[in-house]
């Protein structure tokens, strides 16, 4: 499936992330979908053995049931979106880059 035909089906929580330098940690088996996006700051997400970067013009899509570490590389703010889909929309995180950082954070 396209990202672009996703059917949201709920936002469980919005939240914004406080993410100091040095942390680190790992999510098991996601138990939603999550939109990573970054204020400032910069966050890596290592699955598989890939590294996806999340900074102010990367947000990060997370899928449900992922397995992945977190690496806060420089200390920030991180909304993350968390929500359901009608259909599964992907199984890999990926990196989508913000060509309008304003809109997306504002």
């Amino acid at each position: 499936m396209e990202l672009r035909d996703a059917v949201i089906a709920q936002v469980i929580k919005a939240i914004t992330v406080a993410s100091p330098k040095g942390r680190s940690l790992e999510m098991r088996d996601r138990p939603c979908y999550g939109l990573s996006l970054c204020l400032s700051g910069q966050i890596t997400y290592t699955c598989r053995g890939e590294r996806f970067v999340s900074d102010p013009t990367h947000a990060v899509l997370l899928p449900q049931g992922a397995t992945y570490h977190i690496n806060g590389d420089k200390t920030g703010d991180f909304p993350v979106i968390n929500f359901t889909c009608a259909e599964p929309i992907c199984d890999q995180l990926a990196v989508i880059e913000l060509r309008e950082r304003e809109q997306a954070l504002y």
